[in-house]
């Protein structure tokens, strides 16, 4: 499922599973290994090739995540990709945190929605919200 304010901009095709690419992470999925990763875009540190067809995706939590593409064009398409969007951003307003915060300032809200509406906003005080998280 999507965060509020996540869109996916590339999708494909691993040699054996899907590999996506939203405005906030990198989704894996290994259909023989029945594995899936979402990776937020803001935890990786590094992406490198190897051996022409391999990325290996390097966290600042230090997982490694490795996939196989097919083609030595698509894996370099797909390193270009994920180096831009870690990046550091042209416009500060490129951050998913703006993304996120326009989907709540929208009206239609569930009760959910309104709560973390409230908590971005700080409609309630501080106090509060340290009290209610301790007793969570």
């Amino acid at each position: 499922f999507l965060v509020p304010g996540e869109s996916v901009k590339y999708l494909g095709r691993t040699d054996n599973g899907i590999l996506a690419l939203s405005n906030y992470r990198i989704f894996l999925s290994n259909t023989f290994k029945h594995f899936e990763a979402s990776i937020p875009l803001r935890l990786i540190d590094t992406v490198l090739i190897k051996e022409m067809f391999t990325l290996i995706i390097n966290c600042k939590d230090a997982v490694t995540y490795t996939c196989s593409l097919l083609s030595s064009e698509g894996c370099t398409e797909w390193h270009t990709r994920i180096t831009l969007a870690t990046s550091v951003p042209e416009q500060l307003e490129n951050l998913f945190a703006f993304a996120f915060h326009a989907y709540f300032s929208e009206s239609h809200f569930t009760s959910l929605d309104q709560e973390w509406f409230n908590r971005l906003q700080h409609v309630t005080g501080i106090d509060e919200c340290f009290h209610r998280e301790l007793e969570r």
